[in-house]
């Protein structure tokens, strides 16, 4: 075995000359550092959005509590959109709604978690109309840059007299974050939710108006989405 073969890497690093010891001690330092990150970025939890659209007096409410029941947070959207960790979205929402922080809204598909004995068929229809009004107000009510979502539905129902017939229609009237403003493919998004929502509801009887009473969603003959003012 040669000398060189048998001296160990500290001898190695000592005989190395001033500038290439720091150049190998700097390479090896980089590696190190740049393990170190690619390791803390996978192991870094995803955050996903609780609230958004957020009245900024409440974020100091809801944040003060996350911090009391030790879930992380972070804020987005200048302040407006409340993120937490993936793993921590339902507990985050379960500990809000318990102390009466939870953003409150229509109530959807748990008006069926009370028993239903004794309820008649015209009562169980109201009941599901307004929960599915319910559930489609919070899915839309989510979308970025709608603060609120009014959904009002019209369910279809057939007669043996054909003058009785009702057909399926809906309304949805949307109240936007200050400043924002919805794009006329996000209009057709909601006309699309609703219609797919509802039996027997085409996309062009369902109207869809700002808080302001412009129509967003254009007449069906248009076939198209404009807003009009």
């Amino acid at each position: 075995m040669t000398e060189r073969s048998a001296m160990n890497p500290l001898d190695t690093v000592r005989a190395m000359t001033a500038t290439r010891r720091f150049v190998v001690l700097g390479a090896a330092a980089a590696a190190l550092v740049g393990i170190w990150m690619v390791s803390r970025w996978a192991t870094a939890p995803t955050f996903v959005p609780l609230y958004h659209d957020m009245e900024l007096s409440e974020v100091g409410k809801v944040t003060d509590h996350l911090t009391k029941v030790d879930i992380a947070y972070r804020l987005g959207g200048g302040g407006t959109e409340l993120q937490v960790p993936a793993e921590d979205l339902a507990r985050a929402r379960v500990a809000l709604a318990r102390d009466g922080l939870a953003v409150m809204g229509r109530p959807g598909l748990e008006l069926f978690d009370k028993p239903s004995w004794g309820m008649t068929e015209f009562t169980q229809r109201v009941t599901y109309q307004r929960a599915l009004e319910g559930e489609l107000s919070r899915t839309i009510g989510g979308l970025r840059g709608v603060r609120e979502a009014q959904i009002h539905l019209v369910m279809p129902r057939t007669s043996s007299f054909r003058q009785q017939n009702q057909t399926a229609g809906a309304s949805v009237v949307l109240t936007l974050a200050p400043g924002a403003s919805i794009a006329p493919e996000t209009v057709r998004g909601i006309t699309y939710i609703v219609a797919n929502s509802v039996e027997q509801l085409s996309s062009d009887n369902v109207a869809v108006l700002d808080d302001g009473g412009h129509l967003l969603s254009a007449p069906a003959a248009n076939n198209s989405i404009s807003r009009l003012t």
